[in-house]
Order: C-alpha cells, then sequence, then structure tokens
C-alpha cells in the first residue's frame, strides 16, 4: 500500500467515527505527499468541516483553464467531485462560479438530479427568478413537493420573500388536492406538511389549531408535536412551548429532529443562547450541518426556522465559515 493510500483509510477511518477535524489533517498530511491526487479528499472533508475556502482551494487543484479539467482524477472520482464544488461556491456566495461547475457536472452527469437542483440555487442567488418559476411547475407536475419547498426557502434567503411567499400561497390551494397535504383515500388532511406552509405564511394559530387535533387523535407523533410546540412558542404560550421542548429533551431515543425541534422552538421563545447552544448539540449529533450532508440539504443555510437567529452573534460565529 502507498503512503497515500494510508493517509487516504486512515482519514476514512476517523471520518467513519464521526471525527471529521482528525479526517481532514489525515487527508492535509496526503496532500503533502501528493498535492493533486489528494485535493479531492481535502475538498471534501474541509467542506463537511464548514472551512470552505480550504474547500474551494483544493476543488481548484483540478482545474486546468479555460473549461478544462485533470480528466485523470474526475474519471476516478466522477459527480461527487463537481456536487461539493458547486455546494462550497455557492454556500460562499460566488454563484457564477458555482453556476459554472454546477452546468459542468449537469452536462456530464445527466443522471444526476441533484446537478439541476445547485444549478437552480446558483440562478436563484444570480436574480434569474424564470427558473424558479419553471422549476416549481415541473416539480409539481411531478409531485415533488420537497423541490418546490426548497425553492421557496432559496428565494427567501436570498432576498426574494414575495417570490416564495407567493409559492406557499399556491401551496396552500393544493391543500385539498395534493397528496402530501391531504390522505386522498380518508380525505383526512396531513398535520405536517400543512403546519409547515401556514407557518411560513404567518398563519400560526391555524397551524395550532391543526396540529394539537391530529395529536390528540394520535399522540404518537413527534414530528407533529414538534409543530404543537413551535406554533404555541409562535403564538406566545411559552408554557407548552416549554414541555414540548422538555418532551423532546427527556426522550431516551429521539428522533433525528428531536434536538432540532429544541432549537427551533428554543429560538422562537426568543432564548437565542440556547438555541445556539443546543444547535452546536446537534451538529456533535451529526443532526445538522452546513455542507449539505445528512440532515436536508444545505439545511441551516436556507431552512427558514434559523432566520430568528440571524444577525444573533453567536448563531452568525457557528454560521461563520472557519477558513
Amino acid at each position: 500500500m502507498t503512503p497515500i493510500q494510508e493517509q487516504y483509510l486512515d482519514g476514512m477511518r476517523f471520518y467513519n467515527a464521526g471525527e471529521y477535524e482528525r479526517a481532514l489533517q489525515e487527508a492535509r498530511a496526503g496532500g503533502e505527499i501528493a498535492p493533486i491526487l489528494g485535493a479531492y479528499s481535502i475538498g471534501f472533508l474541509a467542506l463537511r468541516c464548514n472551512r470552505l475556502e480550504e474547500s474551494v482551494r483544493a476543488f481548484e487543484r483540478w482545474e486546468k483553464g479555460d473549461g478544462e479539467y485533470r480528466e485523470e482524477f474526475i474519471a476516478t472520482w466522477g459527480w461527487p467531485y463537481f456536487q461539493w464544488y458547486a455546494t462550497a461556491l455557492h454556500l460562499l456566495g460566488r454563484d457564477e462560479k458555482a453556476l459554472e461547475i454546477a452546468l459542468e457536472g449537469r452536462r456530464r452527469f445527466p443522471e444526476r438530479e441533484s446537478f439541476e437542483q445547485l444549478e437552480l440555487w446558483a440562478r436563484i442567488a444570480l436574480g434569474q427568478l424564470q427558473f424558479a418559476d419553471s422549476s416549481v411547475e415541473v416539480s409539481r407536475e411531478e409531485g415533488d413537493w420537497l423541490t418546490v419547498w426548497k425553492i421557496a426557502n432559496e428565494l427567501s434567503v436570498h432576498g426574494f420573500p414575495g417570490a416564495a411567499r407567493r409559492i406557499w400561497e399556491e401551496e396552500v390551494q393544493r391543500f385539498e388536492s395534493d397528496p402530501w397535504y391531504v390522505d386522498t383515500a380518508t380525505s383526512a388532511p396531513r398535520p405536517g406538511p400543512r403546519a409547515y406552509v401556514l407557518h411560513l405564511l404567518g398563519r400560526n394559530e391555524e397551524a395550532h389549531a391543526l396540529t394539537e387535533e391530529a395529536l390528540a387523535a394520535n399522540p404518537d407523533l413527534p414530528g407533529v408535536l414538534g409543530w404543537v410546540g413551535l406554533t404555541a412558542a409562535v403564538t406566545g404560550d411559552s408554557v407548552q412551548a416549554c414541555e414540548v421542548e422538555r418532551f423532546f429533551a427527556d426522550m431516551v431515543d429521539p428522533p433525528p429532529t428531536g434536538t432540532l425541534w429544541q432549537v427551533w422552538i428554543a429560538a422562537a421563545l426568543g432564548e437565542k443562547e440556547r438555541a445556539v447552544r443546543l444547535l452546536r448539540k446537534a451538529e456533535r449529533e451529526g443532526r445538522v450541518t452546513r455542507g449539505g450532508f445528512r440532515f436536508g440539504d444545505l439545511d441551516v443555510h436556507r431552512e427558514p426556522a434559523y432566520q430568528r437567529l440571524r444577525g444573533y452573534p453567536a448563531f452568525e460565529e457557528f454560521m461563520k465559515p472557519k477558513g
């Protein structure tokens, strides 16, 4: 086994154990042995560690200029190179370059739907909203509700709240016909998705009543309970909100979103210091990241539940790239 292969395997052992900074250290050591060959591992792990500038610098090593790449390495690693490169660029706000990389990835790997989305996120950030409109239409035709939600949230976070609100209002009109919002067999509403939309429209009393009713009928719905707590916090019922938060804190085997519900409820209550402390806990647990991994895609970057923390110094420090 060559030295670079040994470094790579050591790094993967740390990565699989959740020790991402240690894994990145091993990748850096490998990069000293073989700077070009080791670039992908550094780029990937630096993104995972929120070291976005380092990630981009590493991925740049596989570019030769004038739209050409080091094909001998692309042939080995394939689509992940373009996916994580475009992701890091988007998170840094370098969306012209992110668009270029996403388009190249889409050209080479048309079967990978992720490139179509990465292209769209860059276009939204660049103000090319006509692409968002057409993508919403196609996603609805295909029943892809999650992409519709992501588009609306990207619009909001990149400064187009009016366009986002229009999508949410259109979604309300789909409550009685779209299988995501209603059980077409029983005509029963699906409380979680409806609560999400109503909450983003500021209709929290409706969302609270809907989820409380659903929870009374079926108490074993932690996601619905989370909405009860969050909408209680927003509508001023801090007692119920704290009860829900404590429920998630005391769970022996919480769902993946358990700590995140605590974060969102604390933020809605205005307890920002505790919210950020819980957010760091969620990151240590692997529940949340800023680089498109694990829980959702680019979740902290665009998820509206975190907007209440924008501008708070501890949150901005949490979000700030480390280098």
